[in-house]
């Protein structure tokens, strides 16, 4: 993906963070945080606190690894995150978001068992 998809993903688990701190799950809010910690380890080199590699540009390619359970609630989020991003008129964002999930759905179907029926 490039680093500007990636940044699509960081800024949705932001918002799906921020609610569950608020008025949810702190597991979910946990994980979510594990989820923006490692793009910015693997995406943009932040080692420690307070030090950062700095973002690539927007169309440079990045990997990112992680779990099977952080890969499900990036899809969940950005699909969720996807109808608010429409229903406030955002038509840009939420194709992005979209866009991202199908990314991420497509990059891992045939690593993560009963992913390919998840699309919807």
């Amino acid at each position: 993906m490039t680093t500007s998809q990636w940044l699509t993903i960081d800024g949705t688990i932001d918002n799906e963070v921020n609610i569950e701190v608020v008025d949810g799950d702190p597991a979910v809010a946990a994980l979510g945080t594990t989820i923006r910690r490692a793009g910015w380890a693997q995406v943009a080199g932040w080692t420690g606190p307070g030090g950062s590699g700095g973002w690539p540009t927007d169309d440079h390619m990045v990997a990112v690894e992680m779990n099977e359970a952080q890969w499900r609630l990036v899809c969940s989020a950005l699909q969720r995150w996807s109808r608010v991003s429409d229903e406030l008129g955002q038509t840009d964002e939420a194709a992005e978001q979209r866009d991202a999930r199908v990314l991420v759905m497509d990059q891992l179907g045939d690593v993560v068992s009963g992913w390919s029926g998840s699309r919807n």
